[in-house]
């Protein structure tokens, strides 16, 4: 294991605990790290690897992006779970995902991520949502099937600014852990 830290998008530095490499090369730089796992550079420029140890929060979303169409979502090329815990849940799992890079504090559109969270909370609070033209996008229908999601499954909305990234090739905004 060895040590890693978080950079928050004002440029501070924040130092985090060891990190697990399962099944990731020693080499393999450490991109960002959580409260409950650290995401490292794949073999494949493009892609990254997830390692974390509480998944169950984690493993929900990644069900939910399996059957969710949406461009707002990560691709996920492969999971692998580890042994099963003493209450039959895995205790580490391995995600294979899409490589995304941070947002740009300077240029991102802090409207548009407001109003995904204000929408995501009001669907998840039982409040009732009125969905307007701008919101019928890809992002609103996002915004509504989380929320409902979160709700359904008893989980909490998680979006703070480093669980969304963007995809370098299109610019479009990707929520890549937002349930806790």
């Amino acid at each position: 294991m060895d040590m890693a830290e978080q950079i928050d998008v004002a440029g501070n530095t924040k130092r985090m605990g060891p990190v697990e490499r399962w099944d990731v090369a020693p080499e393999a730089e450490v991109l960002g790290q959580g409260v409950s796992g650290a995401v490292f550079a794949g073999n494949d420029p493009h892609r990254a690897v997830k390692v974390c140890r509480r998944c169950k929060p984690y493993s929900r979303f990644v069900d939910f992006v399996h059957h969710t169409d949406n461009p707002h979502l990560p691709k996920i090329y492969s999971v692998r779970l580890g042994k099963k815990g003493m209450f039959g849940r895995p205790t580490r799992m391995r995600v294979e995902m899409e490589r995304l890079i941070p947002l740009d504090p300077e240029t991102t559109d802090w409207d548009v991520i407001n109003g995904f969270a204000n929408t995501c909370h009001a669907v998840t609070e039982g409040r009732p949502v009125i969905v307007d033209a701008d919101a019928r996008d890809a992002l609103g229908v996002l915004a509504i099937s989380l929320g409902h999601y979160a709700r359904e499954n008893r989980l909490a909305l998680d979006l703070q600014c480093a669980n969304i990234m963007m995809r370098p090739t299109t610019g479009e905004l990707v929520f890549v852990d937002p349930l806790r």
